[in-house]
């Protein structure tokens, strides 16, 4: 072979061109390199096809199909029969198909029989399956669907994958085959109508385009290969790179060669291989390349869709690791893992051994990539004590890096929660979305409100789908924000979400990527553990980034899908209600505790990045809301149970506390008093209204001409006829001093509405313009008074937006209660409430609320990351103060936020129409509440009152069996004793400790509860804690409910000391003795 032989020209762009075409698969491919990857082929003529998702042809001799509705997904348990899980008939009752006939419509199931006779003259060659069905399908050897093969996606073609190798190197007795391909009638990103994002298209029809068998010349494929690494070098080096020029001139000799002589491939690729032996020096970047392949759990299809996403993806990597062994793929979520044991076991039995060599490699430590700022603290800490506990037990090891590449943002509470499951290390990508700010680091150790670090590696490709180009691999160095600090970054390649994940053709290019002059080292061998072991040993030259990972952008997934986040709160509360009851029905009776797993695991499902912030398609929202009121019935009935078992016989109310708030309520007495309110201590349960102190019902509504004057002992509030508040004066008990809390000019309970249309991602993002575009009229229909305490109004926004607000004061405290029912039909529109601040301090930080304590952020616009945050995401309450004095705004369904200024908006609704055009529309019920305050908020208790607003069992009309129920107490065997006076079950020294989950241990240790306390106030605190459980000992565990720390120390009077940090999250578990004694 000549030597290499420089262009004649010095054209750049006409040589790159050249060479670019004579590998594109659009132009010239009759005569180009990639006209030459397939000698031979042949139509496959003998096609037969069935609709699954239509009637059996049959009916008295085959299954019909499962009809299931897709919301009665069941997550944790192999109980669900996805619509898609049928028998397959034999071939009699499929029909001939012929190329180009429709079939469909979107997300039905089609079955495909396909015959294959490969020529004679073909023996020895290698063959391959080409089919495109513009769409998903699964290739499986037999019909009774027990061994899939190999995945193809069509419909999306940048992301083909359409063959499928029948024989290396075909023999006699493999001419002729038969497969079975179950086509899925949508492609990667689901079916939208004229867009990705935009509601699905039901209707469309899909059709197989091609059904092929070919012969692959893998020389070919080989010096294919070769060139695309070779021309991408060409085009992203430096024009000023020698190595550049090589490139170019290399690949157009080659061109020269195959135009004009008849040499070998072989021959060719001696000049391609001393090209690649040009060796890197030992300080270029280290690249971990490692395969992907992220499948949202649900977004642009449903959970059952999703089952089988990964069972195709998963068992085409699995046919990669055999044919690679340097192959390596990172893989998270345990309920993915979970699906794919349940559905498709012999994938699953083949990944757990390629788990075992290091191939699959399970990260991540949690059930699903929950979204990063929705959930509660206890539910965040669940998704990794079963996500840990299902890798324990499935492949006998658990995660030490946190994998969530794709959510909204991230809580500055979860370096903790990381630390307390055992992980150390954090992958995610997002941040690279951000709109205004670019973050300033690709690797750095994140701090959490207490003080907790995890070791951070963003992914300098800012993706985690690359294609492992050469593009790709100098990208991941240009883009290092650590040079110098950091010496190796990670690389994620593969198609996601149904695509199927890496190509033979990406490993086949990193491989080539190994050790090249000019390009990073690219090392496909080593895992994601290798590769934060490396950087660790760096993590003394990087920086240190405190506090949360705010994206900017997708913020309008804290207010979208209302309904969701309702019902997902309510379903966390519940838990935590049902979960105390389980421990005091194991320690006062004997009674086993529930095993709660499949509900929790339902409810993190739910908590999924795409479902709870609402941005996925409108038969994902049906399936989350009806598991989730399928949670909330189940629970409330066992609550009702455990409730009815608990306390004495002829009571017909239960009155019961799981949470750290005093619950005040109002009630009728017959005594001088008149009326009266009751409070129900925290941690507590009584029987009856007698075991409460009664203390005077102060309240009042009144008129005074157009206004309304609701005042108690604390506070004076004036409201208009639409509810809004001008005046709100509050009571200092000194001197009669008050103060005024509205700012002048302004209001309080102000509802606004703000056009709402976003830049592209509808569901996802509120721009900042849209605070432009204030609407603020109101159309009267009637204000009334109703038993003196509470003022009903009723207005309208719009004629597609109606409101009826009933206000009143907590009982003898100055919060202003508001439930607030919005009949909303309205079209890209924002509903907001608005409280304008008596605010006069110009260092103004706002405190939002966040898992297990707090974070503050900037009232101001100084800066452009100030100005970034114009909506965020919160908890329960939101809080703006001065020296000794303050204003928050509580609230029980909502999250998203601003405080502006003076300016606090809690965000109600958004009307979105895409990815669901029906998204919010309907009747909501909200709640929230106007607190000012003396002193700090710490001080006047709003974490109380905020965990208070948010307890989901009414102590004035709960049931002690509800309405319709026939459900029995937790066991058949009946007792005649029961808990009698009130009760709390414990007592805690400290306001600044909160007690936020009491349940049943984990592990199997029979007589033993978890209880776990949190930090609020945001300084180090000394607690006692003393309980009226049996307890005869205490230990300190993780949130895995690992022991920790001290050795077991017992128990003799029923107390014990605790200390914590600021935010500090602790666990333990208390021993109870064996003896029942009923108190």
């Amino acid at each position: 072979m000549s030597e290499v032989v420089a262009s004649l020209t010095k054209n750049r762009r006409t040589t790159l061109e050249r060479v670019e075409k004579f590998l594109s698969k659009e132009y010239f491919v009759d005569v180009n390199l990639y006209g030459r990857l397939y000698r031979q082929s042949q139509d496959i003529t003998d096609i037969l096809h069935w609709n699954a998702s239509s009637p059996s042809p049959s009916p008295s001799t085959l299954p019909h199909p499962d009809t299931t509705d897709h919301a009665s997904t069941c997550s944790s348990e192999h109980t669900h029969q996805p619509a898609w899980k049928v028998s397959v008939p034999e071939k009699e009752h499929f029909a001939p198909y012929k190329l180009g006939e429709p079939f469909g419509p979107t997300f039905s199931t089609h079955f495909f029989h396909v015959a294959i006779a490969i020529p004679p003259a073909w023996l020895g060659g290698e063959v391959h399956l080409l089919w495109d069905s513009g769409s998903e399908a699964m290739i499986w050897r037999d019909r009774a669907l027990t061994e899939p093969l190999q995945a193809l996606s069509g419909g999306v073609d940048f992301q083909m994958r359409d063959c499928f190798v029948l024989g290396k190197k075909i023999e006699e007795c493999e001419r002729t085959r038969e497969l079975w391909l179950e086509v899925a009638c949508n492609d990667l990103f689901g079916a939208g109508a004229g867009g990705m994002i935009n509601p699905p298209d039901m209707g469309r029809m899909f059709a197989v385009k091609k059904a092929k068998i070919a012969v692959f010349d893998r020389e070919v494929w080989e010096l294919f290969t070769d060139l695309e690494v070779i021309v991408g070098m060409a085009k992203s080096l430096p024009e000023n790179d020698p190595r550049n020029h090589d490139a170019m001139y290399l690949a157009n000799h080659i061109v020269n060669v195959m135009k004009t002589t008849d040499a070998k491939i072989s021959e060719v690729r001696k000049l391609t291989q001393t090209f690649f032996s040009r060796k890197n020096g030992d300080s270029q970047h280290k690249i971990f390349a490692l395969g992907h392949c992220h499948i949202d759990c649900a977004w642009l299809w449903t959970y059952d869709e999703t089952i089988r996403k990964c069972g195709r993806s998963w068992i085409t990597m699995v046919r990669l690791m055999e044919e690679y062994p340097d192959f390596r793929f990172v893989c998270s979520s345990a309920q993915q893992f979970q699906w794919v044991k349940d559905y498709y076991p012999l994938a699953y039995d083949q990944i757990k051994k390629f788990v075992k060599n290091g191939q699959f490699i399970p990260v991540g430590g949690t059930w699903v990539e929950m979204d990063g700022n929705l959930p509660s603290g206890e539910a965040f800490i669940r998704q990794f004590l079963y996500g840990q506990k299902f890798f324990e037990e499935e492949f006998g090891k658990r995660c030490d890096i946190f994998w969530l590449p794709d959510t909204f943002g991230y809580s500055a509470q979860l370096p903790q929660i990381m630390r307390l499951a055992g992980i150390k290390f954090f992958l995610t990508q997002k941040l690279s979305w951000s709109l205004t700010n670019q973050f300033p680091h690709h690797n750095f150790l994140w701090r959490g409100i207490d003080g907790s670090e995890v070791l951070v590696h963003f992914p300098p490709g800012d993706s985690y789908g690359m294609d492992l180009t050469v593009a790709d691999t100098l990208k991941t160095v240009d883009k290092l924000k650590d040079k110098g600090r950091a010496h190796q970054s990670v690389l994620l390649y593969g198609y996601g979400d149904g695509g199927g994940g890496p190509t033979p053709a990406m490993i086949e290019r990193g491989r080539r990527m190994r050790d090249v002059d000019g390009l990073p080292k690219v090392v496909l061998n080593e895992s994601i553990s290798d590769f934060f072991a490396a950087l660790e040993k760096e993590q003394a030259n990087l920086n240190t980034w405190s506090g949360e990972l705010y994206l900017e952008l997708h913020n309008g997934t804290y207010t979208t899908q209302g309904e969701i986040k309702r019902k997902n709160r309510l379903v966390q509360n519940l838990l935590r209600d049902v979960e105390f009851l389980d421990a005091v029905l194991m320690a006062f009776y004997g009674i086993p505790p529930v095993d709660r797993k499949s509900q929790w695991h339902d409810l993190m499902l739910q908590q999924f990045h795409d479902v709870l912030p609402g941005s996925s398609i409108g038969l994902v929202n049906q399936d989350a809301n009806r598991i989730l009121s399928g949670l909330i019935e189940g629970l409330q009935v066992e609550c009702a149970a455990a409730l009815a078992h608990l306390v004495e016989n002829g009571d017909e109310t239960a009155l019961f506390n799981a949470t750290a708030g005093e619950i005040r309520f109002k009630s009728a007495d017959t005594s001088s008093l008149g009326n009266v309110f009751h409070t129900l201590p925290p941690y507590s349960l009584t029987s009856s209204f007698n075991r409460l102190t009664a203390q005077a019902y102060t309240t009042s509504l009144t008129q005074q001409g157009e206004y309304f004057i609701l005042e108690n002992r604390q506070i004076v509030v004036t409201l208009d006829k639409f509810g809004q508040i001008s005046s709100m004066l509050l009571n200092s008990g000194y001197a009669q001093a008050v103060r005024q809390c509205i700012a002048p000019g302004g209001t309080a309970n102000s509802l606004v509405m703000f056009d709402d249309v976003p830049l592209y991602w509808d569901a996802w993002d509120c721009m900042d313009y849209h605070l432009e575009a204030r609407m603020i009229e109101k159309n009267f229909v009637r204000a009334d008074m109703v038993d003196g305490s509470v003022l009903v109004v009723e207005f309208q926004m719009s004629s597609a937006c109606s409101v009826l607000q009933k206000i009143s004061l907590v009982p003898d405290a100055a919060v202003v209660l508001v439930n607030c029912t919005v009949n909303w039909k309205e079209k890209h529109k924002f509903l907001k409430m608005e409280v304008d601040a008596n605010i006069t301090s110009e260092n103004r930080r706002a405190t939002y609320e966040i898992q297990h304590g707090y974070v503050e952020r900037p009232a101001h616009r100084n800066t452009s990351w100030d100005w970034a945050k114009f909506e965020v995401c919160c908890q329960r309450w939101a809080d703006l103060s001065e020296h000794g004095f303050g204003v928050s705004v509580l609230n029980a369904t909502n999250h998203g936020f601003s405080i502006r200024e003076r300016k606090m908006a809690l965000s109600l609704l958004r009307a979105p129409k895409c990815p669901d055009a029906d998204a919010d529309m309907g009747v909501h019920e909200l709640r929230y509440a106007i607190m000012p305050h003396w002193g700090t908020f710490q001080d006047a208790g709003v974490v109380q009152q905020a965990i208070a607003l948010n307890d989901t069992w009414d102590p004035r009309i709960a049931p002690l069996i509800p309405p319709n129920s026939a459900a029995p107490p937790p066991n058949e065997q009946q007792t005649e004793e029961h808990l009698s006076g009130l009760i709390q079950f414990f007592t805690l020294s400290n306001p600044a400790v909160v007690l936020d989950a009491v349940k049943a241990a984990e592990n199997g240790m029979s007589r033993t509860i978890v209880i776990r306390l949190y930090e609020a106030y945001g300084g180090a605190a000394t607690c006692r804690v003393v309980t009226r459980f049996p307890v005869n000992g205490f230990q300190e565990c993780d949130i895995l409910e690992d022991v920790v720390g001290a050795p077991l120390k017992e128990l003799s009077d029923s107390s014990f000391i605790v200390q914590l940090r600021a935010f500090e999250i602790k666990t333990y578990l208390l021993f109870l003795s064996d003896e029942i004694k009923l108190k």
